[in-house]
């Protein structure tokens, strides 16, 4: 389970992440579509995992991942997904992104139970947030 940080109100996995070389905290890929993504990942944090979240964007080639979550922060690695995958604003992908990072907040093992039950957990919270709280999507 994650614990608060009292003092910034951050959630804390108990998962580590090494952090890629070519983080740019905060950073705005275009006024566009890149920017929408982080409200949105942010915004889905709060309202899913209860707590504030920080988004960042790696440009790391030798990094293989596409995204990670841990420690209450996501990190997009832009070398792996490239900038369409912000090019269209919130689509499917970027929802399976965010379940599989967020999965990670609860559990780091991929193939436990528990990751299984946190990822049907959060799917059906996205879907009872869309039903509840619409205006977060348009």
């Amino acid at each position: 389970m994650a614990a608060r940080v009292p003092s910034t109100g951050l959630c804390l996995a108990e998962v580590s992440q090494t952090e890629p070389r070519g983080v740019k905290r905060g950073e705005v890929l275009s006024a566009g579509d890149a920017a929408d993504c982080n409200v949105y990942a942010r915004t889905l944090g709060r309202e899913l995992l209860g707590c504030d979240i920080q988004v960042q964007i790696a440009r790391e080639s030798d990094w293989p991942y596409g995204a990670t979550y841990g420690r209450g922060t996501l990190t997009f690695n832009l070398a792996k997904c490239g900038h369409r995958f912000f090019d269209n604003g919130v689509t499917d992908d970027v929802n399976r992104a965010l379940i599989h990072e967020f999965g990670h907040h609860y559990e780091s093992d991929h193939l436990s139970e528990g990751y299984y039950r946190s990822l049907s957990d959060l799917g059906a919270r996205l879907a009872r947030l869309a039903l509840t709280k619409p205006e977060l999507f348009s």
